[in-house]
């Protein structure tokens, strides 16, 4: 198995970013990536009031467009749904959003002057998270929603899992992790340790290795049998290419798009 690659991000010891991101002073908690239902994002805006009772500092950034399907199907109404409920709930000071598609630096510079970060995304099913392992990379305290690639990641201590549609459970583990500095560290420590193998180096090598001992393989195969028939494969690329688990068809689209099949 082959993780999720990151950038090799180096940690600071301080928040040098925050000046630029216009944060100076306040208790940073963020979640990047292309804006989408299915990211949960309502359920931390609702933890807000709690947090904000106890850490008035606090804000919550969420970063990134709207995803180009929902954008394409639905405009902004999601985005809009998300500032209503800021205001509704007094919280519109302490929530902001960037309507921006991050490149890689901004990314890094996010994460290196966040506090906490929160995936409380809603699929029990999601397999990985980019935004997760690049959190994981960073040496965050991370807050996640019990999605299978977040259960493995956080796991031994490494962040804290909370329920689905839980803004109870949110709030308060947003709030107990700054509250308890040496917990909070442990975790960035956890979490920046765990996250060494997933750097694109390490992915990078973990690739040309198992390339070489595939090409190595089908090169020993291939002249023990001398000009005679050649042995079918029985590594994977070529078993499933020849004989598939599933078909294209049997695979539902995560987004349907109207009169199309794909």
């Amino acid at each position: 198995m082959i993780p999720h690659g990151t950038p090799t991000i180096v940690p600071t010891s301080g928040p040098p970013s925050r000046p630029r991101l216009g944060v100076k002073g306040r208790s940073l908690i963020s979640t990047f990536g292309l804006v989408d239902p299915r990211k949960g994002l309502e359920y931390m805006i609702e933890a807000m009031p709690k947090i904000v009772a106890d850490h008035p500092d606090a804000l919550y950034l969420i970063a990134g467009r709207s995803h180009p399907d929902l954008l394409r199907d639905q405009g902004e109404d999601y985005r809009n749904s998300l500032i209503a409920l800021t205001k509704s709930l007094g919280v519109n000071e302490h929530v902001a959003f960037i309507d921006q598609y991050m490149t890689q630096h901004d990314i890094i510079e996010l994460l290196l002057a966040t506090d906490v970060y929160v995936t409380p995304y809603l699929d029990p099913n999601q397999i990985t998270s980019g935004t997760l392992s690049y959190a994981l990379g960073a040496g965050k305290a991370i807050v996640s929603t019990k999605y299978l690639h977040a259960v493995e990641a956080l796991d031994e201590g490494r962040g804290t899992l909370v329920e689905f549609k839980d803004s109870e459970q949110l709030a308060h583990a947003v709030q107990f992790d700054p509250c308890n500095p040496e917990l909070k560290q442990s975790m960035e420590q956890s979490t920046f340790a765990y996250a060494r193998e997933a750097t694109w180096p390490r992915v990078g090598e973990a690739f040309l290795s198992i390339a070489t001992e595939m090409v190595a393989d089908y090169k020993t195969r291939t002249l023990s049998q001398k000009g005679g028939e050649r042995k079918r494969s029985s590594d994977l690329g070529r078993r499933v290419a020849n004989n598939p688990s599933f078909s294209a068809l049997e695979v539902t689209p995560s987004r349907p798009r109207h009169g199309s099949d794909r």
